[in-house]
């Protein structure tokens, strides 16, 4: 299956409608996209890396500007996400992608 904006959205808790999902989602395909280039990656993990990297992507907006207060105050506990969404996901499509130099 496919990962589109509405699957995006479902993984994250946002609606379709989000402004910011369609985007996170097609710079997350663009990256992924990239660093696997022609290896042959499971459809179940590649989907898997695109929900990840997108909600990487997608909740990045809001750290800049965001005050400690801001993420205390609300649910759960502020997680600060790596600043390269790829790292996330470079250990789980190493084993199809390998290791190279380019």
């Amino acid at each position: 299956m496919a990962v589109n904006a509405y699957r995006l959205a479902r993984y994250v808790g946002a609606t379709e409608a989000d402004e910011h999902i369609a985007p996170a989602l097609a710079v997350a395909n663009a990256l992924i996209s990239e660093y696997i280039g022609e290896a042959d990656v499971p459809a179940d993990v590649l989907d898997l890396a695109l929900l990840r990297v997108g909600e990487s992507i997608y909740r990045s907006r809001a750290e800049p500007d965001q005050s400690a207060a801001e993420a205390l105050s609300g649910e759960g506990i502020p997680v600060r996400q790596p600043r390269d969404p790829m790292r996330i996901v470079a250990d789980l499509l190493r084993p199809f992608v390998g290791v190279g130099f380019g």
